[in-house]
């Protein structure tokens, strides 16, 4: 699976593995995303867009907040995607609708959302700000619109092969459109039009398990060998030390994720 392919996850045939990918990253945000849902400012009867919805498991938390009165629409560009999470959705006993659709142009009336959200979306799409602008269209006056994405590039582990992980890392996780997208929210939202713009960042500590997915060492051996960028065996090598850093306890891997929110001018 290349993590860089989120646009075409149908296309790739392998579903499957985007689908394990996003349900590991959901775990390892889990903090992020507590905090995040409290500043989406959701009530009871409220209407919420979660843009890029993938397997769903976060439209569950928020229809259980908006509650039976409310709102809940997921939209994904991946039919298989949705199909997930409407599974999802279902096997918890709430309600949400969904869309198959291209975040940069939702098939949604202006305003109708007190909330929009996408998480780790940004990074992927064509158009940052361009989407962000959609979020913005469907979210009501003076509503919130949220955002969660990393910056790849600093992501950092203990290893005595410093050369070898930035590879590893520019042709894995750094590979996808916008690897920084975390450190650019604050200059997208302003471009969207976006006020009371507020950016934080949460740190994102791996065991070597969970990092050796989330960070696509094994995806991004096979094009770093390729190419020539580095010995197989080096590859290899760091990979085997990585396993007995785990082993020892020795292991320390850390990313970092930026949590975004602004409001729909009035």
């Amino acid at each position: 699976m290349d993590v860089s392919d989120f646009s075409r996850v149908d296309a790739s045939g392998q579903a499957g593995g985007f689908e394990s990918f996003l349900s590991t990253a959901s775990t390892a945000l889990a903090a992020g995303r507590r905090a995040g849902l409290a500043r989406l400012e959701l009530q009871p009867g409220g209407t919420v867009v979660d843009a890029g919805c993938g397997v769903g498991e976060l439209l569950v938390d928020l229809a259980r907040i908006v509650g039976p009165t409310g709102r809940v629409v997921g939209t994904d560009l991946s039919q298989a995607m949705v199909g997930r999470a409407r599974q999802c959705v279902a096997a918890a006993g709430v309600t949400a609708e969904f869309h198959v659709a291209d975040a940069h142009d939702l098939p949604l009336n202006d305003g109708i959302a007190d909330a929009t959200r996408a998480e780790r979306l940004l990074e992927h799409v064509e158009d940052p700000v361009r989407v962000l602008q959609e979020l913005a269209r469907v979210t009501r006056a003076g509503g919130v619109v949220c955002t969660i994405d990393p910056n790849h590039m600093q992501a950092e582990l203990a290893t005595d092969d410093l050369e070898t992980w930035s590879v590893l890392r520019a042709h894995g996780i750094g590979s996808v459109r916008h690897p920084r997208a975390g450190i650019l929210l604050q200059e997208w939202f302003v471009e969207a039009g976006l006020t009371d713009i507020n950016v934080r960042t949460f740190p994102l500590q791996m065991s070597w398990p969970v990092a050796r997915v989330l960070l696509a060492i094994d995806t991004a051996a096979g094009p770093a060998t390729a190419d020539g960028s580095i010995d197989p065996n080096r590859v290899a090598a760091f990979i085997a030390e990585q396993e007995n850093r785990h082993t020892e306890r020795r292991s320390m891997i850390n990313s970092v994720a930026y949590f975004a929110t602004g409001r729909v001018r009035s």
